[in-house]
């Protein structure tokens, strides 16, 4: 067992306690172990308070979003016949769940999977 006098900030967000936690490991952990944050996504629509689990990405990445009055269209749209009828239409919220994986280096082999409990969960 390990013991530190390391503190975690309580007041941070789950995400970055993560990232504590596992940057103070790694080096503990380290060479034949290996820490790291992983991710898991889910929906969830207004109506229902139920969780499906949308999937495990491979990789996080982030794009700068793209400014839409800068592309340019060449297709002919013809005027509607009809007036249009607008409609609310539900959108399922999107819950990221982020938690710390202890694998084996040499094999890949998940050892440790370690949570943060939140009011959600």
């Amino acid at each position: 067992m390990v013991t530190s006098s390391h503190s975690f900030n309580r007041c941070a967000p789950p995400k970055a306690d993560l990232f504590e936690i596992a940057d103070y490991m790694n080096p503990i952990l380290r060479p034949k172990y290996r820490m790291s944050m992983e991710q898991r996504v889910y929906t969830q629509n207004n109506d229902d308070h139920s969780l499906e689990l949308v999937g495990i990405p491979d990789n996080v990445v982030f794009t700068p979003s793209s400014n839409p009055s800068e592309t340019s269209s060449h297709v002919a749209v013809a005027p509607p016949k009809v007036e249009p009828l607008t409609v609310s239409i539900p959108q399922p919220e999107t819950v990221k769940e982020w938690y710390l994986q202890v694998k084996n280096v040499e094999t890949q082999e998940v050892l440790t999977v370690i949570e943060i409990l939140s009011p959600k969960k």
